[in-house]
């Protein structure tokens, strides 16, 4: 790279000059990965930081280790727990499940930590809210039993509204059909809200049924990291690619460290990512 800066300056012209600046400067370039950049900028500052300089960057595999020691330590906690939805979470079921299934239970907590770590308060900042799901679905029932009794009147007929089992049953039975289904028939508007609103119920009634289960999942995740973070704790400090990048900016987005991040945005220009 130096050498192309310098023959591009040996060329002359309005650039030869920034040319050579990049020919002189060329050493205090980072060329690294994102996660190399992070640790790298952590371990510059990781006394002002309160890190320990002597943290060691997990390989994906060693993370995954970790992970699954935490799953189980978990595992083994619920089942002494009087958490009765956590343990019917995980009682009797293959944990890990067959390599990559996205149904596992490790799949599904690795997913939603996954998904909070940027968040501030990252697993804690998850709260499932079933009385307004349960609202929304009243809400589409409300609309599917106002159709039903327009289709009722019509046809002259009483019928006892479903109970919540039945209506879920129903639901879920209802045939698969695309939107053009039945367009050259005199009832295709009819048709189209029917199906509307038996897809809206769907949705709610999916909701609702699992609201539950979503909630235990969501404590369960929140032991799982507990253990989690205190085996990365233990002994040398641990920190997966992962991590560096959330710890690099939590530190740079802390005005208590704004010096530091003003030294690297005057540092690094420009950033290429490949």
């Amino acid at each position: 790279a130096r050498q192309a800066f310098l023959e591009k300056a040996s060329e002359g012209g309005g650039m030869s000059e920034a040319y050579m600046r990049c020919a002189l400067e060329i050493d205090g370039a980072w060329i690294s990965t994102i996660h190399g950049m992070a640790s790298r900028i952590l371990r510059e500052n990781a006394i002002e930081f309160g890190i320990d300089p002597s943290f060691k960057t997990l390989s994906a595999q060693a993370a995954a280790e970790l992970f699954s020691k935490a799953l189980q330590l978990a595992v083994d906690e619920a089942m002494e727990s009087d958490d009765d939805g956590v343990v019917d979470l995980v009682e009797g079921r293959d944990i890990e499940g067959p390599a990559h299934a996205s149904n596992s239970l490790a799949a599904m907590v690795e997913t939603l930590l996954d998904a909070t770590s940027y968040s501030p308060d990252g697993i804690d900042s998850v709260v499932v809210r079933r009385p307004e799901i349960a609202e929304r679905m009243d809400s589409a029932a409300a609309s599917l039993e106002e159709w039903l009794s327009a289709y009722d009147d019509a046809l002259d007929v009483d019928r006892e509204p479903p109970d919540l089992d039945g209506l879920f049953r129903s639901v879920l039975s209802f045939p698969s059909t695309t939107p053009k289904f039945g367009e050259k028939s005199d009832h295709y508007e009819a048709m189209a809200a029917y199906r509307l609103q038996y897809k809206l119920l769907a949705e709610r009634l999916s909701m609702f049924s699992t609201s539950g289960r979503a909630a235990s999942l969501v404590r369960f995740a929140k032991s799982v990291k507990r253990h989690l973070d205190a085996l990365k704790s233990a002994g040398q400090t641990k920190f997966t690619e992962g991590d560096l990048l959330v710890a690099c900016n939590d530190r740079l987005s802390d005005p208590a460290y704004s010096r530091i991040l003003e030294r690297y945005r005057a540092q690094f220009q420009c950033i290429m990512l490949d």
